[in-house]
C-alpha cells in the first residue's frame, strides 16, 4: 500500500439500538519520513459507554489497520488521571515515554499528561 507523507484513518462505532448514534470513534494520523512510517493515535468514546469494550474494539481495529499500513510506532496522548485509558493502552503494549506536568486542560482543570507508544518494528 502506497502512502504519500501524510494520512489519516479513521474509524466510528456505532451503538446497535435504534437511534444509530456514534458512541465512539479513532482514528490514526500518518506521517511518512522516507521508509519510517510514525503514527499520531486519538480516540474519543461516549462517557456512558465507556468501560463496556468499545475502547478495546476500537484500538485492536487501529493496531491491525496500523500493522497493515507497516507503521512502525504509534504515540499518544493521554491525561495522567485517564487511568482507565491508561491501563487498555498498556494491555496492547503501549509504554509511558515521557510525563508533562500542567500540558492541558481537560474541563476546566489542568493536568498532567503521559506520552506513550507501541512500537510495532
Amino acid at each position: 500500500m502506497a502512502l504519500q507523507n501524510f494520512w489519516i484513518i479513521f474509524f466510528k462505532y456505532h451503538s446497535l439500538n435504534d437511534q444509530k448514534m456514534v458512541i465512539g470513534f479513532a482514528y490514526l494520523s500518518i506521517r511518512c519520513y522516507g521508509s519510517f512510517r510514525s503514527a499520531g493515535y486519538q480516540i474519543v468514546v461516549r462517557d456512558d459507554y465507556q468501560n463496556k469494550g468499545v475502547g478495546t474494539i476500537l484500538t485492536s481495529h487501529i493496531i491491525h489497520t496500523a500493522k497493515k499500513f507497516r507503521i512502525n510506532v504509534i504515540r499518544l496522548s493521554v491525561l495522567t488521571e485517564n487511568t482507565r485509558a491508561i491501563k487498555l493502552y498498556k494491555k496492547f503494549g503501549f509504554v509511558i515515554e515521557s510525563h508533562h506536568e500542567r500540558a492541558d486542560v481537560w474541563r476546566g482543570k489542568i493536568s498532567d499528561v503521559y506520552h506513550m507508544a507501541l512500537h510495532l518494528s
